[in-house]
């Protein structure tokens, strides 16, 4: 930004510099208001060919400054000053009315960092192993491709079609954009397709979806059998140790249990365990709640059983991140000793209740293994209530039957992480909260045992369940794991969007580019201002447009590209039509420069140029028909 600054101002010295005599927008709006006011209010009507000359019915040019001024050159002294603004205005109205369907492209075009934003944070932005480009980084690519296509059609394109025997005229140009840009939404919608079907379903108001986690370790062998009586229709899983019941588009897995449930409906599912070592487990039945539009999940472990709500919303920040949630389960007389502020180390039926952090692991111990400087090697959970909660669950008395007793467990919130290998830490700050963040010294971590895990991909939503190998009665000290799959990483490359991209880029050198030079070249010199401030009051109608299109319900990203592409094609038909059978150029190129033509209240120049049809559109040079021949 600097740098552009710096030649933006070394490039001024090349410039006239006129400055303002009026405001010619307030001006305009006063001509305006006095022809609507003669139109109608004034009798009898004198009949006009453009309603802007109803103003001079009532102009008299000896009481008017502008007039006298002119006049007092020996070369108008006939002529009135008021007559030669009428017909500039004329030129902005029709210049403004071909402006009305340049909104629908700016709602369009703006939507690259917004929709299409959400589009790639769904998608899979990892290139290579060490290489990823992010959603927000995707972006970049309309201004590099910007930079290319200038000259490429400024050079090659435009020339070509030229002598081809094609011309390309401003009005051409802009129809032609306006169709790529409706082109590159609907190429976006059919990307979303794509990802759509990679996305996992979401349960209605009045049903919930239910998923069963099988933490008993691998080397247990213990399967858990699934089923709930009285529910027609509802599957019997027999899920292996160290898996879960999944929802995965990609793999044409659907095992989710989908029950209907109104606004509540409590269920009863029953569990039995069978394999080589189920901890002296035989069955269980587990009552549960469920509330209609939720997703739900009962995890059995050696230490009991336990259920929660969980979310399927992906990370948002688009930096390639996965959302963690952590059920702690292990008791705190199984926490290491060391962990001396969490005041719990006798109990058995309490799971440890303080900060958490998962830090980058490399498979070495390090005296300082957490940096909370680095935003990318350290997440971490600080405040009760806000990142963690307390809940019971029903917890073994021990590993020979199936006596239960009531526990309680620490869930610990939704936390984007970035990929990586991580291990998980007990945290302490001595200092205590500040607004500096200490550094890797000025930190008490001390690990969770046996618990490290690796996450690949993005946008992918985990549960991590930590708990006992065994009840809280056995002389087992290890833990352990289990990571279920809530939402499944994004699969569909982002390099699908370039298409897109180079559409939508095309489509601003050929609409925007040519509308801006369209607009400042067909108007009138003393309107080119007010014609500028017009051009850029419609990107924020464009604006507008978007958020009024935004409150439809409608939750399908893909309906809503093609409802875009739709609508502009529509605003080009008729933006066509317009320049068909409405619009005919005007050259103010054979008159005086900006600086002396648009001077009409300046007496200091007396000599500007009236638009008028421009003859290099003749028949001579165009063998198309008199209607193409205005477009």
């Amino acid at each position: 930004m600097i740098v552009a600054t710096v030649f933006f101002m070394l490039g001024s010295f090349f410039y006239k510099k006129v400055p303002p005599k009026e405001n010619v927008i307030f001006r305009v709006a006063g001509v305006m208001k006095v022809a609507i006011r003669n139109k109608f209010f004034r009798s009898p009507p004198v009949k006009r060919d453009h309603w802007i000359e109803y103003f001079l019915d009532t102009h008299k040019c000896e009481n008017d400054p502008k007039c006298l001024a002119l006049r007092s050159s020996k070369r108008h002294s006939k002529e009135c000053a008021q007559t030669k603004f009428v017909d500039d205005i004329k030129s902005l109205v029709r210049v403004t009315i071909m402006m009305l369907p340049v909104p629908m492209f700016w709602a369009l075009y703006d939507q690259q960092g917004s929709r299409w934003i959400i589009q790639a944070v769904a998608m899979d932005a990892q290139l290579t192993s060490g290489f990823a480009l992010l959603p927000d980084q995707m972006a970049t690519l309309n201004a590099i491709l910007i930079m290319l296509f200038i000259p490429l059609f400024q050079i090659i394109i435009y020339p070509g079609f030229e002598k081809m025997g094609i011309r390309t005229t401003s009005l051409r140009r802009m129809v032609i954009g306006g169709l790529l840009a409706a082109a590159a939404f609907i190429t976006s919608g059919f990307v979303q397709i794509a990802v759509n079907e990679t996305l996992p379903d979401v349960p209605g108001d009045s049903t919930a979806f239910l998923s069963v986690i099988n933490s008993f370790p691998n080397a247990s062998s213990c399967f858990v059998n699934v089923t709930i009586p009285g529910v027609p229709g509802a599957s019997a899983y027999s899920i292996p140790a160290n898996s879960s019941l999944i929802d995965d588009n990609v793999q044409k897995r659907k095992e989710l249990y989908r029950l209907s449930t109104g606004d509540s409906k409590s269920f009863e599912v029953n569990l039995a365990f069978s394999g080589t070592n189920c901890y002296g487990h035989k069955s269980i039945k587990y009552p549960v709640t469920l509330e209609g539009g939720k997703s739900y999940y009962i995890a059995a472990t050696p230490q009991g059983i336990l259920h929660n709500e969980t979310h399927w919303d992906k990370p948002q920040e688009g930096e390639g991140q996965n959302a963690v949630s952590i059920n702690l389960v292990s008791p705190c007389n199984r926490v290491s000793p060391n962990v001396t502020w969490a005041n719990c180390q006798n109990e058995t039926l309490k799971a440890y209740a303080d900060r958490l952090a998962l830090c980058a692991y490399d498979g070495t111990e390090k005296q300082n293994p957490c940096n909370p400087r680095d935003a990318n090697e350290y997440y971490y959970w600080k405040d009760i209530d806000d990142d963690w909660h307390i809940e019971n669950f029903t917890a073994w008395k021990n590993s020979v039957d199936d006596n239960t007793t009531v526990a309680s467990m620490t869930v610990y919130e939704f936390r984007d992480v970035k990929k990586g290998v991580y291990r998980l830490y007990y945290v302490k700050y001595p200092d205590g909260n500040s607004d500096r963040t200490p550094s890797s010294d000025q930190i008490i971590a001390i690990p969770v045992n046996d618990v490290a895990i690796e996450i690949t991909g993005m946008g992918a939503v985990f549960t991590l369940t930590v708990s006992l190998n065994g009840s809280t009665t056995d002389s087992v000290s290890t833990n352990i794991h289990n990571v279920h799959v809530i939402v499944p990483k994004n699969h569909v490359s982002i390099l699908w969007q370039v298409p897109q991209y180079v559409i939508i880029t095309a489509g601003e050198i050929l609409f925007s580019i040519t509308g801006l030079e369209f607009s400042y070249s067909q108007a009138a010199p003393s309107m080119k201002s007010v014609v500028q401030a017009i051009w850029l009051f419609t990107v924020a109608i464009g604006d507008l447009i978007i958020i009024i299109i935004a409150l439809i319900p409608e939750s399908n990203l893909a309906i809503e590209m093609f409802v875009f592409a739709g609508a502009m094609i529509v605003v080009v038909g008729i933006f066509a039509l317009m320049a068909v059978f409405y619009y005919e150029y005007v050259d103010y190129s054979q008159g005086e420069d900006d600086s002396t033509a648009s001077t009409l209240s300046d007496v200091e120049n007396d000599e500007i140029s009236h638009g008028k049809i421009n003859h290099g559109y003749d028949k001579a040079f165009d063998t198309s028909s008199d209607l193409r021949l205005r477009m």
